[in-house]
């Protein structure tokens, strides 16, 4: 091959790139590694969109930015209540609203309010359409009634809606799974950790009240990465049977993560569960009352990755 021709290659490799469907971890890659410039919002959508063709890419793209650049900061939601508390029209609050955008571009610092409105206004430039949804997340402690104290997204994407929540404790070094915990989550899953004030912002077919959320089990890390779904018993309390025994099912929407489920008593190990499909049907002897943890084992490189999946309470 001529050098010529060799040069004419290498120089249209990288628009071939531009335009290829990326995986999730080369997106995250390359919002990462870039210097953004722009401080508005329509300059910094089309600087970071740019890359990329693909409408879930840019999704992804606008979410790593958000996630893995912004800081979760209470002073900055304090002086947000402020500021908007000083406008009155409406045109003074959509300009209080640009000015909070212009201000988190610069800072980095913001609430839950500043994520999520941030994400949905840079996909607007690009034309996608993104919901803002108010409710309640889950905490170490749930108010008494179903209140807004947190905000997150809702997206269309193939036909399906998908949750998205732009603020999360995100680790550093960047660790993929920090991330993909909180991206497109199905509302049959995402309902275990936040509750929407509108029931019908639930997306699901069956709605939910508060009072059955509060009792609905834990949702770990691997329980939102796995895609824990059709999962009986939901509730965090569970009774054994008359035979003294309690019967389990859920389903994974991505089995292939993990080659075990194992179950713990009281720290006991009681039983180990190859996983070969996503339908995971087991029952227990139950003998004593305390603790009932389900917990996921992947084996790779010689190494045995242990996380917890799901906790119980035994009645």
């Amino acid at each position: 091959m001529s050098k010529t021709i060799l040069f004419f290659l290498l120089f249209l490799f990288p628009s071939f790139l531009l335009n290829a469907q990326y995986e999730d971890y080369q997106v995250d890659s390359i919002v990462i590694h870039k210097q953004y410039k722009q401080k508005t919002v329509v300059g910094l959508s089309n600087e970071i969109a740019k890359d990329f063709e693909d409408r879930r890419c840019i999704l992804r793209a606008f979410y790593i930015y958000i996630t893995y650049n912004m800081k979760y900061d209470v002073k900055a939601g304090n002086e947000s209540q402020r500021r908007m508390e000083m406008y009155y029209s409406e045109g003074n609050i959509r300009k209080g609203d640009e000015q909070e955008m212009e201000t988190l571009l610069k800072i980095n610092k913001g609430v839950c309010w500043h994520f999520g409105t941030l994400f949905a206004k840079l996909c607007a430039v690009q034309g996608i359409d993104v919901e803002l949804i108010t409710g309640t997340r889950r905490g170490l402690e749930l108010p008494e009634t179903l209140t807004a104290n947190h905000l997150w997204n809702a997206v269309e994407i193939d036909g399906e809606m998908k949750m998205i929540e732009c603020t999360i404790n995100s680790t550093l070094p960047y660790n993929k799974e920090d991330y993909d915990e909180l991206f497109l989550v199905d509302p049959e899953v995402f309902i275990y950790s936040s509750i929407p004030l509108d029931p019908a912002k639930q997306y699901l077919e069956k709605p939910i009240n508060y009072a059955a959320f509060k009792r609905l089990v834990w949702p770990s890390t691997m329980f939102n990465l796995l895609q824990v779904k059709e999962l009986a018993p939901s509730f965090k309390y569970i009774k054994p049977r008359r035979d003294g025994s309690a019967q389990i099912n859920f389903k994974l929407g991505d089995f292939r993560q993990i080659d075990y489920i194992e179950v713990f008593q009281n720290n006991r190990l009681i039983k180990s569960i190859p996983v070969k499909k996503a339908a995971i049907s087991f029952t227990l002897p139950i003998t004593t009352k305390g603790e009932l943890s389900i917990q996921t084992v992947k084996i790779k490189n010689g190494y045995r990755y242990q996380h917890y999946l799901l906790d119980y309470e035994v009645m």
